[in-house]
């Protein structure tokens, strides 16, 4: 269906429902809870043309959306430290970025301010700048199906972790502290 806006410029539309996943860390404690950080996505399945893109540098030097259909978002009320960057408590949409044949970057980006420019997921690699995080690569014997994110607490602590990204044979990682009072 083609809608006619106000300056006459034709707009698709498009409908979608489509399944999300979450990956959460909540502290609960004296009758309430001193904070919380939550990853929102959509998995999509591996396609072995990513693969492809991927190897051949198609995709390097531009950002990706991170998943499918809306943002994939980082929510939290805490301050985290992901290795040496500092994140501010905050609303975040994502988007990754393949630098060279090895190195991936994590840009996190005002949810707010890029609202102001009416960018829809799939026009991620207009956006500039945001809070850039280095991943660790790492290849894996076993393929993710589908986008997993997930966020971890190292063992016997409460705000210590790493957070993971697999698709196919790939993983990304960083440390991350949650700066939980």
């Amino acid at each position: 269906k083609v809608v006619t806006s106000k300056a006459a410029v034709p707009t698709q539309v498009f409908a979608e429902t489509t399944e999300r996943r979450s990956s959460r860390v909540v502290w609960f404690g004296n009758g309430g809870s001193p904070g919380q950080v939550a990853l929102d996505y959509c998995p999509v399945a591996w396609q072995e043309g990513i693969a492809a893109a991927i190897a051949n540098g198609s995709l390097r030097g531009r950002k990706w959306r991170l998943g499918g259909d809306f943002w994939t978002t980082l929510d939290t009320s805490i301050e985290l430290q992901f290795g040496a960057v500092h994140v501010p408590a905050g609303y975040y949409y994502l988007t990754l970025e393949q630098r060279d044949e090895t190195s991936y970057v994590l840009a996190l980006h005002d949810a707010a301010a890029t609202k102001k420019l009416r960018l829809d997921p799939v026009y991620a690699d207009r956006l500039v700048g945001g809070l850039e995080i280095p991943l660790t690569h790492t290849t894996k014997t076993e393929k993710a199906k589908q986008l997993e994110l997930e966020l971890t607490l190292r063992p016997g602590t409460k705000s210590d972790g790493a957070l993971a990204i697999r698709y196919g044979d790939h993983e990304l990682t960083t440390p991350v502290t949650m700066k939980v009072d």
